[in-house]
């Protein structure tokens, strides 16, 4: 006679994708809503600056939420892609389809920035004043730019114009930031092709906006992403063997991550106290390291949280 011992089938076992809040030491999980592929954002209450709100990026569309979940709104309809933030997290930058837009977390005074559909703007991101955005885009293989957009004159100046050598070259910047008023930190990625094979160089270099010279600070054959705080002028660069923790100025790295995976979601805090990278979380201070369910973190104001996406099993342990 057969006799049950509870084993479960696990053909019996579905998984979802939630969006969850969690304390940042992966104790008091919340689960908030079904995610259908989004990504969240804590983002602070423009009507009560006190409060914090949830905003769900998908490719197409953007949402509001409170942060239980109640009161889900579309605040943007036509375009999604949350790029990045303003310093303070009132604005953002959205990044779709080659073009760039600009709108208030609460989805007003949204627009298009560049308005040029046969050229592929990427990576913008905002100077610390909100006044700029820097971003990255080649023209047919050949030129590679940086540009300075100004959001007030509206006016744009190519920071950086890089030609390439031979049709065998393949040059594109990514990811610049201001590290400040006058100078810009990038991606720098190069790739020449011969009759045998494909020789890669992807370095992180530093341009000077009064003088124009180009230094590299950086030099790896895969920097695959990379991502910068100019609070604590730090990178998290991601190569082929590890997340690793950059200072700008001392060109040392001060840390090394290795448990982590090509897909991985990079953040610093506000006051960047802490780094998100997948499920890490890294505190600056005493250097301790969190491990948590969820992915695609993104820390509340106060450092105390984070929201982010988690495999939901049903039935639930």
């Amino acid at each position: 006679m057969f006799v049950s011992c509870g084993i479960l089938d696990i053909t019996e076992i579905t998984s979802e994708e939630w969006i969850a809040i969690i304390d940042i030491d992966g104790s008091n999980l919340e689960y908030i809503c079904e995610s259908d592929g989004a990504e969240p954002f804590f983002v602070p209450d423009l009507d009560n600056p006190d409060e914090e709100l949830i905003l769900i990026s998908y490719a197409s569309r953007v949402y509001l939420m409170n942060t239980d979940g109640t009161d889900r709104r579309t605040i943007i309809d036509s375009v999604g892609t949350v790029f990045s933030f303003s310093h303070d997290k009132t604005k953002m930058l959205l990044n779709r389809d080659g073009e760039i837009y600009i709108a208030n977390v609460d989805g007003t005074d949204f627009k298009n920035l560049t308005n040029t559909p046969d050229i592929w703007e990427r990576d913008p991101s905002f100077s610390n004043d909100t006044e700029k955005i820097v971003y990255s885009y080649s023209l047919d293989n050949t030129h590679a730019h940086l540009v300075i957009k100004d959001l007030v004159t509206n006016q744009n100046s190519i920071v950086f114009d890089y030609q390439v050598e031979s049709s065998n070259q393949n040059i594109s910047f990514s990811n610049p930031f201001f590290q400040n008023d006058n100078q810009i930190i990038y991606c720098f990625k190069h790739k020449e092709q011969n009759e045998i094979s494909y020789d890669y160089r992807y370095e992180i270099h530093k341009v000077s906006l009064n003088s124009n010279s180009d230094e590299i600070i950086f030099d790896n054959s895969r920097v695959y992403h990379f991502l910068y705080n100019n609070d604590i002028d730090l990178c998290i660069i991601y190569t082929e063997i590890a997340a690793l923790l950059f200072d700008v100025n001392s060109l040392l790295i001060l840390h090394e991550f290795t448990d982590t995976s090509y897909h991985d979601t990079y953040r610093f805090s506000p006051n960047a106290n802490y780094l998100t990278i997948n499920r890490i979380i890294y505190g600056f201070i005493d250097g301790v390291e969190y491990y948590v369910d969820t992915e695609e973190n993104d820390f509340n104001q106060t450092e105390t949280k984070i929201v982010g996406v988690i495999n939901r099993r049903y039935p639930e342990d």
